[in-house]
């Protein structure tokens, strides 16, 4: 997955940019060991349970992603870590 820019985020669903946000931690880490923010943006409805014990684990990007691909969130394949790239 490519690095996408705060701008492309909220430009792809015009419902985003007004939204609440919740920060969920800035601290998820993934496979690459990059440090990665994550917040919840209200429109979509969703928080992830259990998302605090994981936040700080070795690639918990990859945690992450396998969550949003089973709530269908997200897209791309299960075995592949979440990349800056």
């Amino acid at each position: 997955m490519r690095r996408m820019d705060i701008e492309e985020f909220y430009d792809a669903d015009p419902r985003r940019r007004p939204s609440a946000e919740l920060e969920l931690g800035s601290e998820w880490i993934g496979a690459d060991g990059i440090q990665h923010e994550l917040n919840y943006v209200e429109t979509v409805h969703e928080i992830l349970e259990g998302w605090q014990e994981h936040m700080r684990e070795p690639n918990s990007a990859q945690w992450l992603g396998d969550r949003l691909r089973a709530a269908g969130v997200a897209v791309g394949p299960t075995a592949d870590p979440i990349s800056d790239s």
